[in-house]
């Protein structure tokens, strides 16, 4: 519709499609700052995310730059708190976290794998990493978060949720 001329303005669409609009002649891509975030929600009341060491590598071994590169081919910013807060520039930089805390937002393999030894996992651990299709990219963001968890020795099943059940089996978990 956007190539015909039936519309003037597309919002939120996946990279692919907004590179592939920019060709479009007389065509003008404006960037926005918009804010939806990505998280990743562990259950810290269950084994293995009960214990704050395998919590901790989980953070250390995702490298957030690498994400933003990959799956989003470099636009987006990297956000440090498990829960944005949607007022641009509020939420907190890493900078802003005191050093012992700052360290495990850091991407940092090594340290990952150590942290998973100590608690019990030196040999790696299974688990399921669940996503909604319903968010642009989240297939995408699931696999290479999936893949750099598998590099320190967490191997998770991919699951998609797709809507309305996805909030159905969420809450019965």
């Amino acid at each position: 519709m956007f190539r015909t001329g039936q519309v003037d303005v597309a919002w939120r669409e996946p990279i692919a499609v907004t590179e592939d609009l920019a060709k479009v002649p007389n065509t003008t891509l404006q960037r926005c700052s918009d804010l939806p975030a990505t998280t990743l929600g562990l259950t810290p009341d269950k084994p293995p995310f009960n214990d704050i060491r395998v919590r901790r590598a989980v953070s250390m071994a995702i490298d957030r730059a690498a994400v933003v590169k990959v799956v989003f081919r470099g636009n987006g910013d990297r956000l440090w708190v498990a829960i944005p807060h949607f007022a641009e520039p509020t939420y907190l930089q890493k900078e802003d976290y005191p050093p012992e805390v700052r360290q495990y937002l850091e991407y940092n393999p090594a340290e990952a794998k150590k942290l998973l030894a100590q608690a019990g996992y030196a040999q790696g651990l299974t688990t399921e990493l669940n996503y909604t299709a319903r968010y642009t990219n989240s297939p995408e963001i699931a696999e290479a978060l999936n893949d750099q968890l598998s590099k320190v020795g967490i191997n998770a099943k991919l699951r998609v949720w797709v809507d309305p059940a996805w909030s159905v089996d969420r809450d019965a978990e």
